[in-house]
């Protein structure tokens, strides 16, 4: 295993390269996946990039730092990896994202670590829990760059970490508005707000819930303002209320899944130019039946070649 800084700043980001990537090329499929701790979940993180090809994977809540994270498995599959641990929680490591890349791997940043300097907006606000990672993947003449992404829960209307959570989407819409010109855009992973009410089993069973306030939703739409397309609605325009095909999360109690009570969480917007060449967008509800499964279930978007 060889690892390397890349030029990264930031305490907990470490790119590990195996030096077996095929050549740069445009990712012809981009998935996300909240693997809910990809130690306790290798195999069925390992299943899923397998049988659904996916050249770039946004991997979020991975729950462990650099020298546990399980590379060589990665490696194996011809990925390249960034991982953007979480310094700051105890246990350290409890969130966390990765991007992993067969297409090429460049310039790993975590843009909302310090530029929102959170403690002087509130001093409970984290700013260094491993919840953004952005990187440039495919050919260097012709760069796509990709988000992996963990959004702040926000507990309760009443919390302080739902303001986090608002200022942390304020902060994300930011970080898309300053994106370079020319360059396309996907962010993926785990927003935890579902868009509209078609997205939530049972609507007004959750009013009054984070996941689904105003402010909260008013947030994700922002994106679509700054020219960000959320991929799944695109292509379900009018969707059934619950669009139950689209949930990407059911709470592990209560025999959820079973019962069709889920929520549409998992996200993947991408700028206008990638959203033109998506062929499909996939949601792998068999792995939220697999054993030993994530709450969550994945994510893929497939372009046009």
């Amino acid at each position: 295993m060889t690892t390397a800084s890349d030029g990264d700043e930031h305490e907990g980001t470490v790119v590990f390269r195996g030096g077996g990537s095929p050549q740069p090329r445009t990712p012809r499929s981009v998935g996300t996946f909240n693997i809910n701790s990809i130690r306790a979940r290798l195999d069925l993180l390992a299943d899923w990039l397998d049988a659904a090809d996916v050249d770039v994977a946004l991997v979020t809540e991975v729950r462990c730092l650099a020298d546990d994270f399980p590379v060589d498995e990665l490696y194996a599959r011809g990925y390249d990896v960034v991982l953007a641990c979480d310094h700051e929680s105890l246990p350290k490591g409890r969130n966390g994202v990765a991007i992993a890349s067969r297409v090429g791997l460049r310039a790993p940043r975590r843009p909302l670590d310090d530029a929102a300097n959170w403690r002087k907006l509130d001093s409970r606000w984290p700013s260094h829990e491993g919840r953004l990672l952005l990187a440039d993947v495919g050919a260097e003449a012709a760069p796509v760059t990709v988000g992996s992404l963990y959004v702040p829960n926000g507990r309760e209307l009443d919390h302080w970490h739902y303001g986090y959570k608002l200022a942390w989407l304020d902060a994300l819409r930011d970080v898309v508005d300053a994106r370079a010109d020319g360059v396309p855009l996907v962010l993926g992973g785990d927003f935890n707000v579902a868009p509209a009410d078609c997205d939530v089993y049972a609507p007004k069973r959750w009013r009054g819930r984070t996941h689904v306030s105003p402010e909260e939703r008013a947030r994700i739409a922002a994106f679509e303002e700054a020219g960000m397309v959320d991929l799944w609605r695109m292509l379900h325009p009018d969707p059934p209320e619950p669009d139950v095909a689209g949930f990407t999360w059911w709470n592990y109690r209560v025999g959820s899944y079973a019962k069709g009570q889920g929520l549409r969480i998992d996200l993947l917007l991408a700028s206008t130019d990638l959203a033109a060449g998506v062929d499909a967008v996939e949601v792998h509800h068999e792995y939220r039946c697999a054993p030993k499964p994530s709450d969550h279930a994945p994510v893929v978007a497939r372009f046009r070649t």
